[in-house]
C-alpha cells in the first residue's frame, strides 16, 4: 500500500534526486565511497526523504 506522503510530487522528486545522488557516490574511488566526499553525500542523502512515513 501507497502512503499518501509517497503521492505527493515533491516526495517523488526527492526520492528520485536521493537514487541519483546514490548511483553517482557508487562510481567515485573506493576511498571518497567511504571517507570523503562520497559518504557525505550519501549521509545527507539519507536526510533528503524518510524510509518510512511515521504514524
Amino acid at each position: 500500500m501507497v502512503g499518501q506522503h509517497e503521492r505527493l510530487k515533491i516526495w517523488q522528486k526527492s526520492y528520485d534526486l536521493a537514487l541519483d545522488l546514490m548511483t553517482i557516490t557508487e562510481r567515485f574511488p573506493r576511498p571518497q565511497q567511504t571517507d570523503g566526499l562520497g559518504s557525505e553525500i550519501r549521509k545527507a542523502t539519507l536526510n533528503l526523504i524518510p524510509i518510512e512515513a511515521k504514524p
